[in-house]
């Protein structure tokens, strides 16, 4: 995938399109939004395959909305990420047929919101926001997390049916856990490296 983005990027450099410094932007641009593409297709069609497309659709749309502007964990191979993609849009299908209380769906939600609202976004390498970036980030993402929580317990009041409700929680939840993983990661990292420098001058 990375060497295909390269060379459409040599491609349109030759056709005069970008700039030579603009390269390896523009690869790294292509190869995202072909690998975005592919792993969609990929996940789209398990759903269609599965049986359960309209409630993975709205699985994925509350997922991907938080994690856009939230940010997450990122896995390093591409491999990687897509089994972890593929694992986290069946699990839904199976925990809602083991009948996992409602309750605690809703209470996740809550969890969900509250952290959201509290740390708005996290900023990473992968996505590396400038200030303004993560400022306007934040801000947008708060105000994605409460549409969602809205549009959720409004689904529950007009008794909308149960199981495209509980996918619109469970997408909520997973991108909020993913947000809340990579904060403790670079948190757990933020302690390593005090008592790495604390040691060294100790020395």
């Amino acid at each position: 995938m990375e060497r295909l983005a390269k060379s459409l990027a040599l491609k349109m450099y030759n056709n005069q399109l970008i700039a030579y410094d603009s390269i390896d932007n523009y690869s790294y641009a292509i190869e995202m939004c072909a690998i975005r593409i592919f792993g969609w297709v990929i996940l789209l069609s398990i759903a269609a395959l599965i049986g359960w497309f309209l409630e993975i659709c709205c699985y994925l749309l509350f997922f991907s909305m938080i994690r856009q502007y939230g940010g997450g964990i990122h896995l390093n191979s591409l491999f990687g990420c897509l089994f972890v993609s593929i694992a986290l849009t069946i699990l839904p299908v199976v925990l809602f047929q083991f009948g996992i209380p409602f309750s605690i769906c809703q209470g996740g939600v809550i969890l969900s919101m509250i952290f959201v609202i509290l740390i708005g976004s996290v900023n990473n390498e992968n996505i590396a926001w400038n200030t303004e970036e993560y400022r306007k980030a934040k801000r947008i993402n708060r105000l994605i997390v409460f549409a969602e929580a809205l549009i959720i317990f409004i689904s529950l009041f007009l008794n909308i049916n149960d199981k495209y409700v509980f996918f619109m929680m469970y997408g909520m939840v997973s991108a909020s856990a993913s947000m809340l993983l990579d904060y403790l990661r670079q948190r757990g990292g933020e302690k390593n490296e005090e008592i790495r420098i604390k040691d060294s001058q100790g020395c």
